[in-house]
């Protein structure tokens, strides 16, 4: 369900094609850890839609920390489809910008 509505309710299949990462990178915290902060939509006897929150934000797993634990459980660097993903947000998070970090 994350893969398929993972680009602000849209599918985000154009930019991601492993769903059981793209699962684990934005759900797994909430579903290992807080389960009470995680709601499922349900029209009949389809699930529709899925809402995540957490008690305390900074308790939360930062993105690029998903992203790698996922990048290397899952070899993303090496699949069609997500290779280039992990790669451009590690560069991006550790390019020297020649500025102190806040």
């Amino acid at each position: 369900m994350s893969l398929q509505v993972g680009y602000m309710g849209e599918p985000a299949t154009w930019y991601w094609r492993h769903a059981e990462s793209f699962a684990e990178i934005w759900t797994a915290y909430y579903t290992d850890r807080e389960p009470e902060s995680l709601f499922v939509a349900v029209r009949g006897d389809r699930i529709v839609g899925y809402l995540t929150g957490c008690v305390d934000s900074r308790a939360a797993a930062n993105p690029a920390q998903a992203v790698t634990r996922a990048a290397i459980r899952y070899a993303l660097f090496l699949r069609p489809g997500t290779a280039g993903v992990p790669m451009a947000g590690s560069v991006r998070l550790h390019r020297p910008t020649g500025r102190p970090e806040r």
